[in-house]
């Protein structure tokens, strides 16, 4: 079984993953995708879990996500046992507790960069006109104020990226998951959006976890988590 220690061991675990294993079951064989991960999540990591094509990454992401459940094992978010949860109760539970940031931004491109934005309190059935408000204060922490009424084709790639940060904290979560932020993006790009999400890690404590291949990020965060054949080795 794997340990993994962090430098922030006397912050309070968020969430926490016990003997996790997924398999996919095929006609004619099994993939174990992931095989007995044990993992510490706290208030306030900056964390990368690296790894080649095929690793786990992916399927780690969406469990911890709360995406997906796993084979066996144990989830917990907040001291909560997820997999003991209803769908309904889950996908509650997630858009309080986690802002998810897509490798390809999976912005609606029917609506402008303030509506995308809003759209994930609209759901809440949160005020139109507290949404908007709420919206155009993250856009403006982004840097984002004198684009609020394009659509997301007018913009560039770390523009959309940048929508996309800030439609996953308007719900001001806990937890933010961010599948290859860096990816689609120039060099001077990419790091600006490293920048933004290590100073909103410690404005407001905000926990970040990527899964990336890019060594800008695993040089910058705080601790890298390597899956091997779906095994966590601990750098």
């Amino acid at each position: 079984m794997n340990t993994n220690v962090f430098s922030n061991t006397s912050a309070p675990v968020i969430i926490e993953l016990k003997n996790i294993v997924k398999t996919y079951y095929f006609i004619s064989h099994e993939i174990h995708a992931l095989q007995g991960i044990d993992l510490k999540i706290r208030v306030g990591d900056f964390i990368a879990i690296a790894g080649s094509s095929g690793s786990g990454k992916s399927t780690l992401l969406n469990i911890i996500s709360m995406l997906d459940t796993p084979t066996s094992g144990e989830v917990y978010c907040d001291g909560e046992d997820v997999c003991t949860m209803t769908d309904k109760v889950i996908t509650r539970f997630r858009s309080k507790k986690v802002g998810l940031i897509f490798q390809n931004y999976n912005l609606i491109p029917v609506l402008n960069v303030l509506e995308n934005v809003a759209f994930p309190l609209q759901i809440q059935s949160v005020k139109r006109s507290e949404c908007l408000r709420k919206a155009k204060d993250i856009l403006s922490q982004v840097g984002l104020s004198g684009h609020l009424e394009h659509r997301p084709a007018k913009l560039s790639g770390g523009q959309r990226q940048r929508v996309a940060i800030a439609r996953a904290l308007i719900t001001e979560p806990e937890v933010v998951i961010a599948d290859e932020p860096t990816a689609a993006l120039d060099s001077k790009t990419g790091m600006e959006i490293i920048d933004l999400m290590r100073s909103l890690n410690e404005s407001a404590r905000t926990t970040f976890i990527f899964s990336t291949h890019d060594p800008r990020i695993t040089s910058c965060v705080n601790n890298v988590l390597e899956l091997m054949d779906g095994k966590l080795q601990y750098n």
